[in-house]
């Protein structure tokens, strides 16, 4: 079975890279994404390990069946707490 999973291990240009994606991604609707933090958030990311998108600060990571569709259904393949 096809699901996302945790993301083992990113260098640090990756993590430097992604923080920026992740930052800008706030920026562009900070009204609606104000919540979300890049130390704290779920984050999820796509085969190649690049931002796809964050949860905000205290919610939980999504039951195993979503995570199946996540993957199943867009390009999120990884997920991290925090960046």
């Amino acid at each position: 079975m096809n699901t996302v999973t945790e993301l083992e291990s990113a260098g640090e240009l990756h993590r430097f890279a992604n923080r920026g994606l992740m930052v800008h991604w706030i920026n562009a609707d900070i009204m609606n994404r104000a919540t979300c933090d890049v130390d704290k958030s779920i984050v999820f990311y796509d085969e190649h390990g690049v931002f796809e998108y964050a949860l905000p600060v205290g919610a939980k990571l999504p039951a195993l069946d979503i995570l199946t569709e996540l993957y199943d259904r867009t390009n999120i393949r990884y997920y991290t707490i925090g960046l």
